[in-house]
């Protein structure tokens, strides 16, 4: 338990909002680190982000989270890697890790934590799914993103989870934004909870800036827009996103530019 916890405390906390990291970060050896691309991950890997505890910390929640993985290709290393928000580029948080017969991501030859909270070692510590990870969330809408990505560039596995939703709920439908730049100017709109296949209407209202537009939901009942602001030509401002469905229309109300990140 208490290599467990020693562990815990170094290797979990990326920092979502503005906060800083607050443990040893290193790039990938080769130089600049990987960007998060959703549209570059390999097919049939199974790689989940679990939510688990929740507190407060100095005014400041706490999510602690553990990775799911398998169906991984063997006879491959791999890396587990964080971004912190605001930074494009990915962090190597630990490497070294192998597949077991169910491909799963398991460390075959674990160094002391101790060794690895120094920061110069990122060599595996514990079979991934025994891995915390620690996110500390201060902004509604900034992702938390995580990667395995093997050290070759040939398997990449993507998944992030928001830990303060922006959203609203609305006869059994869902709609949130996610903050996608740095300067709160970009936004993914999503909206869950819909018929599927059913075309969903929707409009966003930015200042003096009208958008109209059609989604078509997906079989899970799940579409995503993209809305750009900051595109309109001013710093900041407020965003009222209107959706019709068929059973539901929900209407998210939020800030744009830097007043979102406060």
């Amino acid at each position: 338990m208490h290599r467990e916890r020693s562990i815990r405390r170094w290797v979990a906390a990326a920092a979502v909002g503005l906060l800083p990291l607050s443990f040893p970060v290193a790039s990938a050896e080769e130089g600049k680190g990987p960007r998060w691309r959703i549209q570059d991950a390999s097919p049939g890997i199974h790689l989940v982000l679990k939510e688990g505890k929740r507190y407060k910390v100095s005014g400041k929640v706490m999510v602690e989270y553990r990775l799911e993985t398998s169906a991984f290709p063997p006879g491959k290393s791999y890396g587990l890697w964080l971004w912190n928000f605001g930074n494009p580029e990915g962090w190597l948080m630990m490497k070294d890790f192998s597949v077991d017969a169910a491909g799963r991501l398991v460390c075959e030859h674990p160094i002391p934590p101790e060794e690895a909270a120094g920061g110069k070692n990122r060599a595996c510590v514990f079979d991934m799914e025994k891995l915390s990870l620690l996110a500390i969330a201060s902004v509604k809408g900034v992702p938390f993103r995580v990667a395995i990505l093997s050290t070759d560039g040939a398997i990449g596995a993507f998944v992030r989870s928001v830990p303060l939703p922006l959203q609203f709920k609305q006869g059994g439908c869902t709609i949130s934004a996610e903050i996608a730049s740095d300067k709160a100017d970009s936004f993914l709109v999503g909206g869950e909870g819909f018929q599927p296949g059913e075309k969903v209407a929707w409009k966003a209202e930015m200042g003096d800036t009208l958008t109209e537009d059609e989604a078509e939901a997906s079989e899970n009942g799940n579409f995503v827009v993209v809305l750009n602001p900051g595109a309109t030509g001013k710093e900041s401002g407020k965003v009222v996103f209107t959706s019709r469905g068929k059973s539901c229309n929900p209407t998210l109300i939020f800030k744009w530019g830097p007043p979102a990140l406060k």
